[in-house]
């Protein structure tokens, strides 16, 4: 009894300290995620239309409500208080059903996500050449720059703006100064990968870090309410 006793404790702390680090994962993660989409705000006010940024911020906050949370649970845990683990494994519970329901409608939105950004980056590219407002030409290298991509599916993108090889130089990784980008580059040669699929591709590590906190955090309530009965046992048999 002793030993499983001890046993659950260093478990119920360890995973504390899992959901911890997990959830200030999160927080980096989300925090790097909305940075780059603030890029595709300079092309269109998105702000009120895309769901996913609105659902980052949902998951920077229940993230850090897990954060502190953990801390509970390992107060908890040292100083063997029933009613404070009761009260961690409850609060937990709350949190893991709010980010499940965040996932949930992340998910159920990700196609709708996707459509409007390539709605965004298609209305925008061929204005790249012509346009008055040097937002768009700034932005649009901005994005490649960053992402190190080229168009929105490609290079090839860029044929039907030029109408010819021209690239814009931000395609191009470490073009020469007075050089131009083109298709065909040997020196410097093109980003491969279009935009859409590379700002899609940041918000994977988020799915994934916030499943894992849900995972750790699932542990955590079974252990913390098992402890918890545990501890109020053997104050009934004192």
């Amino acid at each position: 009894m002793s030993c499983t006793y001890s046993c659950s404790k260093l478990i119920l702390f360890t995973v504390n300290l899992v959901v911890s680090i997990c959830s200030l994962a999160v927080l980096v993660i989300c925090s790097l995620a909305l940075a780059n989409m603030n890029q595709l705000y300079n092309l269109k006010n998105l702000n009120t239309d895309l769901p996913v940024p609105l659902a980052l911020w949902a998951i920077i906050a229940v993230a850090g409500v897990a954060f502190v949370l953990s801390f509970i649970g390992c107060c908890g845990a040292i100083s063997e208080n029933s009613c404070l683990l009761y009260l961690f494994a409850t609060l937990l519970s709350i949190v893991l059903v709010m980010q499940l329901v965040v996932i949930g409608f992340v998910y159920y939105q990700q196609d709708n996500f996707r459509a409007q950004i390539n709605s965004v980056l298609n209305s925008t590219l061929h204005d790249y050449p012509t346009s008055k407002d040097p937002i768009v030409r700034k932005t649009w290298d901005t994005i490649q720059t960053d992402f190190e991509c080229c168009g929105i599916n490609g290079p090839e993108d860029w044929k039907h703006v030029f109408n010819n090889d021209t690239l814009p130089n931000s395609c191009c990784k470490a073009i020469a100064e007075g050089s131009s980008c083109h298709a065909r580059n040997d020196d410097a040669p093109p980003y491969l990968s279009g935009c859409l699929e590379v700002i899609n591709s940041k918000l994977d590590p988020v799915f994934i870090s916030v499943l894992f906190v849900c995972v750790a955090e699932i542990f955590g309530i079974i252990i913390a309410c098992c402890l918890s009965s545990s501890i109020s046992a053997q104050y009934r048999t004192v």
